[in-house]
């Protein structure tokens, strides 16, 4: 078995900590043109009740791209980046809100977007049997590191994170190494005892640029990346599985599930 093979010789290297990725690894993209469907109609009510008045067409192109816009260059006192860059998509678009508002504005995009979304149902099993053999942690790209919390507290796997690094919450994104070296200080750990898995090309670039051996989990709908990312008006133009530009050099699993019935192989053996 070429899948069994694989792994095997990837455990075999002895790993101390096992990383992983959030969405796309341990929570599953649903219907993401509603997810964001669902956004664009929660931040277009918020915008219209403070009184602007642009049309829902011009909204959108205002909002196109909207997380892929440079980040701003600070942010204000308690504000996470998300919140940020949705305060001032608003005070561009004529809306003036307290503060507190913001906060809610942000929260309730953000839940609508994520009401596309659950998490993997072997995620816990996953998280459990591998937490009795190795160290685990969270390192995932997310400029709304409050709402990454709540969700992990609220499926109830919290817990099982030693160290949680989120980009929001430290200033640089994966494809860059330096989001890595956060989590290796922080655990005490070299880059060659680490195991990352993760869904995306910039968990793959970021991991490898630090050293760090990488497992991808390619589900069904890789293709769906761009649209999982940002909101966009043209979906037309979707990119093609990246994994083939690294065909021999990426170890592949299509669910957690081949993960958890591996490690329960070679525990058994």
């Amino acid at each position: 078995m070429i899948f069994a093979l694989h792994l095997s010789l990837l455990f075999m290297k002895k790993y101390k900590s096992i990383i992983f990725d959030c969405y796309g690894t341990l929570y599953l993209f649903g219907d993401m043109k509603k997810a964001w469907a669902d956004w664009v109609d929660a931040f277009y009510r918020a915008a219209t009740n403070a009184g602007m008045q642009l049309p829902n067409k011009e909204f959108l192109k205002l909002i196109d791209g909207f997380m892929g816009q440079p980040k701003p260059e600070q942010c204000e006192d308690n504000f996470s980046l998300y919140e940020q860059r949705v305060k001032n998509k608003l005070v561009e678009l004529g809306c003036n809100f307290s503060d507190t508002r913001i906060k809610f504005i942000a929260q309730n995009t953000v839940e609508a977007w994520h009401n596309e979304i659950t998490i993997d149902p072997n995620t816990l099993e996953t998280l459990q049997l591998l937490g009795k053999s190795y160290r685990i942690s969270l390192l995932s790209n997310f400029d709304h590191p409050k709402h990454i919390y709540k969700i992990l507290k609220e499926d109830k796997i919290l817990p099982y994170f030693e160290e949680i690094v989120i980009s929001g919450e430290v200033g640089t994104d994966k494809p860059d190494p330096g989001i890595f070296k956060i989590l290796l200080n922080k655990t005490n750990l070299l880059a060659k005892e680490i195991l990352y898995i993760g869904d995306s090309e910039e968990d793959y670039l970021g991991s490898a640029a630090a050293g760090i051996d990488f497992l991808l989990i390619r589900r069904s709908r890789v293709t769906q990346n761009k649209i999982a990312l940002d909101y966009r008006t043209d979906t037309s133009n979707l990119q093609d599985d990246w994994s083939k530009n690294y065909e021999g050099e990426i170890d592949i699993i299509a669910s957690l599930t081949e993960l958890i019935s591996f490690v329960k192989m070679i525990n058994e053996n």
